[in-house]
């Protein structure tokens, strides 16, 4: 039997009333799951002054998801080790980073606390409100650009672990901010983890957000994200799956509320082993002049299943949105499926969409290997240019780490 932890704070009391009116919710998608088989059991870790000080096997695991050691190029870290928020720091003025309970003390979050996303969705959202512990809360001042990115990782250690963070990101008005979270396990680790994410990006701000996931073959994984963009704001993400894993069902939702808000979504899914794969994204179209794209990679391989869903909603004129859907099947054992939705509901809207899946075409091999390249060498050429994305404002630096991320699940393929 899970326990629940402690109150947030007294105006959370009918959030969690709901939370366990929903606990056992049936998630839409995505294959089902028993919270309760899952522990909170853990030890409590201590608190470090940087990345470096971590242990050799976290740091160099959570390396390979983005995070650098010496932080030299980032503005700030956070680094939660199960449920322990061990690091928490900014080396910005006008930039805080602190955990989801600090920010109980220190701000009034009843304004962003489950405002994105649904205390009731399903089980899974439930479940963090009932059981979760730790989460980032990242809060960017009016006007401030920050050019170095801000690194956060989600790191499981402890065996079946129920890792349950809440995290919520605020831009205020034109402002800049662009974060890297990398989320993986210590080698052969089982466990499932639920992130709730919650983004609120004001008017003419922009947030950039690149998400690499590196979880084991044992792990579950459940996130559930909810953005609203106000006028002229932009949200651009990115996000990629580097190991097999259990299986993981996600499908985050943007809503453009504000006139000329933008967001570009893509996502490159690799399937290994056995892994499950359910993921989408979701564009809401609310206002006019809005835009926004959705781009989906998916690779299968081995016995992998993966589904990749994509939907747009117009619910407003002049408004602009497509969605591209490519997948490529390495193995005859496995399976993707591309499941586009367009549903416009006003008069002048523009919503397009491309999908198409298949395997590598042989005569582009035979072409690179008549140029002195192995077999093996040219399916690797192939397959990362397949994964390239060319995600519209992401900063030079960022699209360097996907690129070099890219490469090492190429070498694996």
């Amino acid at each position: 039997m899970l326990q629940e932890t402690g109150l947030r704070a007294d105006w959370t009391s009918d959030l969690r009333r709901k939370a366990k009116l929903a606990i056992a919710r049936t998630p839409l998608y995505g294959p089902d799951l028993k919270v309760e088989e899952f522990g909170l059991r853990t030890t409590e870790h201590r608190q470090l002054d940087g990345v470096s000080s971590l242990p050799t096997v976290v740091r160099d695991t959570s390396r390979r998801v983005g995070i650098m050691p010496d932080e030299a190029e980032r503005s700030g870290t956070y680094f939660q080790l199960d449920a322990s928020p061990i690091l928490k720091k900014s080396r910005m003025d006008g930039l805080k980073v602190t955990s989801l309970e600090s920010a109980f003390d220190e701000v009034d979050l009843r304004e962003y606390y489950w405002k994105a996303v649904s205390v009731d969705k399903d089980k899974f959202t439930a479940a963090v409100e009932l059981y979760g512990k730790g989460g980032y809360v990242v809060m960017a001042d009016k006007g401030i650009q920050v050019d170095f990115p801000l690194q956060a990782c989600l790191f499981i250690d402890t065996p079946n672990l129920l890792q349950a963070p809440h995290n919520i990101i605020i831009a205020e008005e034109g402002s800049s901010v662009n974060i890297i979270t990398g989320c993986t396990v210590s080698p052969e680790r089982t466990g499932l983890h639920i992130g709730i994410s919650e983004f609120y990006i004001k008017k003419n701000a922009k947030v950039s957000f690149t998400m690499i996931h590196g979880w084991g073959e044992g792990t579950h994984v459940r996130p559930r994200t909810g953005v609203i963009v106000e006028e002229g704001a932009t949200f651009i993400t990115h996000y990629i799956n580097v190991n097999p894993l259990a299986s993981i069902q996600m499908y985050p939702s943007v809503r453009l509320v504000g006139k000329g808000a933008r967001t570009t979504m893509s996502s490159v899914l690799v399937g290994l082993k056995n892994s499950y794969m359910d993921v989408g994204s979701e564009i809401i179209f609310q206002n006019r002049e809005t835009a926004g794209e959705i781009v989906s990679k998916s690779i299968s391989k081995d016995s992998s299943n993966i589904v990749a869903r994509g939907r747009l909603v117009g619910n407003s004129d002049l408004i602009k949105g497509h969605l591209e859907c490519r997948g490529l099947i390495l193995s005859p054992e496995s399976r993707i499926a591309a499941v586009p939705e367009l549903e416009g509901n006003a008069e002048e809207v523009e919503l397009t969409h491309e999908a198409a899946v298949g395997k590598l075409a042989e005569e582009e091999i035979y072409y690179l290997m008549s140029k002195g390249f192995s077999r093996d060498e040219a399916t690797s050429a192939l397959i990362r240019g397949f994964m390239e994305v060319k995600v519209t404002g992401l900063p030079s630096y960022l699209e360097s780490v996907i690129r070099s991320v890219n490469d090492i699940v190429a070498r694996k393929l």
